[in-house]
């Protein structure tokens, strides 16, 4: 690991928890390209990787990007109306990048009339979950159905559910599953329960990036975006993976350090952990699939 100057960017802690079992075997240039500047509290650039970044493939061998993956924040993204998307880790971005959608998804639509007693059921990949309403609000009963559905012993290790107003987005933790998702109602009037599609969707586009603000951590797209999206989803740039062709993960670039790629030595070359003891709330982004990825790291 090379020693770099260490900068607090956005008060952001050190993930690591515990040095025990640290371990970077391998060692990758950061392309710098792939990380959008601004100008710091120094009066210069600075091109920042926070600590607790995982790497993504670039497309060039022997190099790695910070993943371009991260979690819609502060506000829901409404198709055909938002442009600015908040995102904690937007300066891992950089314009001409297309926004995806990155897990599959399905969306579950409350409609109508509804009372208590009504029931709402989802059928997700063969398992029944029904959640009984206590109200007519479907903004409330959509909470509960998602609830009911992360509740599931056998569904929460495959999907995850977050309600946003009447809507329920369900999405595959692995990020590849295409689980058939379908959804029914009974209801004492003309309340309605939907599912958008069979199956659930990947790959939908966003849109593309058109400026990254590092500063304010947003992106904002050259259109409003193609698709709604709840907080807390995960999006990103579909092109770049955590692993490399062998479908070996890259690991982590930094568990302790921020890391400013315009001040670091030996032309960017880091060491990238694949085992490590960090705080799990602590870091950037994380997801499912890079859970499943480096079993040698302990989440806390």
């Amino acid at each position: 690991m090379v020693g770099l100057r260490t900068y607090d960017y956005k008060n952001n802690l050190p993930v690591l928890a515990n040095e025990m079992g640290l371990r970077s075997p391998r060692s990758f240039q950061v392309d710098k390209s792939k990380v959008t500047s601004f100008a710091g509290a120094e009066g210069r650039i600075q091109r920042i990787v926070r600590p607790g970044a995982f790497a993504g493939s670039t497309g060039v061998a022997g190099t790695v990007r910070p993943l371009p993956r991260g979690k819609v924040a502060d506000n829901a993204v409404v198709a055909s109306t938002t442009t600015v998307i908040s995102l904690a880790t937007a300066n891992h971005f950089i314009a001409t990048e297309e926004l995806s959608v990155l897990a599959p998804y399905a969306v579950l639509t409350l409609a109508g009339t509804w009372a208590a007693s009504d029931d709402a059921v989802a059928v997700i990949d063969g398992v029944s979950i029904t959640y009984t309403a206590t109200g007519a609000v479907l903004a409330d009963i959509a909470t509960g159905l998602a609830a009911a559905i992360n509740a599931s012993p056998y569904l929460s290790r495959k999907v995850m559910a977050i309600a946003d107003g009447a809507v329920v987005y369900v999405y595959a933790k692995d990020f590849e599953s295409l689980y058939t998702t379908t959804a029914s109602e009974t209801t004492a009037g003309d309340g309605t329960l939907t599912a958008g599609a069979a199956a659930m969707v990947a790959g939908a586009s966003i849109g593309t990036i058109a400026s990254v603000d590092a500063d304010a951590l947003t992106v904002t797209l050259s259109a409003a975006s193609a698709v709604s999206l709840p907080v807390g989803f995960p999006i990103g740039v579909a092109g770049s993976l955590p692993y490399d062709d062998n479908g070996s993960g890259y690991g982590m670039l930094s568990p302790n350090q921020t890391l400013d790629l315009e001040w670091s030595e030996m032309e960017n070359m880091h060491g990238v952990f694949v085992g490590a003891t960090v705080y799990k709330d602590k870091l950037p982004y994380i997801d499912d699939q890079l859970k499943k990825l480096f079993p040698e790291m302990q989440f806390i």
